[in-house]
């Protein structure tokens, strides 16, 4: 029998290739890091539909280590400058000495702090999307999602004093259209796994100062019960 016009309902699967990360074999190390950086950052929904969803986190995490490693250095740098002016008019010179030290170990390990922090953040945030129904994929698409999104945000830190924040911002958008278009899922599932965590973080913070409220009366009326 002749299948050549048999019509069936599968949908052609979306062809993942990059980003362009992913082959700086052949575009070469430097076009391949603008490439994705540009792509992450100004066209997310179109650099994450066609991100490979595996292959291993090797590429994806020195990506994520070498920019933001320099995201992290840059805003070390700012911290130190507003540190040494903060020490030209306080002239406190212990406090001023264990904030430079302080600052010069966090430059030393800021690759193992960025990727731990890696693991930790998709980690939880994998286990957000499992509870909403949204983990079509495994583990590693979602840290994929957000190693190429938080190294790229990573770079705002070289804006003083609002780059955090812009970046923290746009790195929320931008996990967010990655999730969606790496797992093939909703906005709303993304959304919800991503502030899933947030949410649970503010509930606790309001249960602690609860109880400490709580016992405080409590203590009070006990005082005043003994007196």
């Amino acid at each position: 029998m002749n299948n050549e016009y048999i019509i069936t309902d599968e949908q052609p699967r979306r062809e993942r290739t990059g980003p362009p990360w992913e082959n700086k074999e052949q575009l070469g190390f430097f076009t391949a890091i603008w490439e994705t950086l540009k792509g992450v950052l100004i066209n997310p929904t179109q650099t994450f539909a066609a991100m490979r969803t595996e292959g291993g986190i090797g590429k994806p995490i020195l990506y994520a280590i070498i920019l933001g490693s320099i995201g992290g250095v840059i805003g070390v740098v700012w911290q130190g400058l507003m540190s040494t002016l903060s020490f030209m008019v306080t002239q406190e010179i212990a406090k001023y000495a264990a904030n430079v030290v302080y600052l010069v170990l966090m430059a030393i390990f800021m690759p193992l702090l960025v990727a731990v922090g890696l693991f930790i953040s998709s980690g939880i945030v994998h286990v957000c999307l499992i509870m909403v129904g949204g983990a079509n994929k495994g583990f590693e698409t979602t840290f994929r999602v957000f190693a190429y999104t938080n190294g790229s945000v990573a770079l705002f830190q070289i804006i003083p004093f609002c780059g955090g924040i812009v970046g923290g911002i746009w790195g929320l958008v931008c996990n967010i259209i990655g999730l969606k278009e790496a797992h093939e899922i909703t906005t709303g599932k993304a959304v919800l796994a991503i502030l899933l965590p947030v949410i649970f973080f503010i509930f606790c913070c309001g249960g602690a100062f609860l109880l400490i409220a709580i016992l405080g009366v409590g203590g009070i009326t006990l005082q005043k019960y003994f007196a």
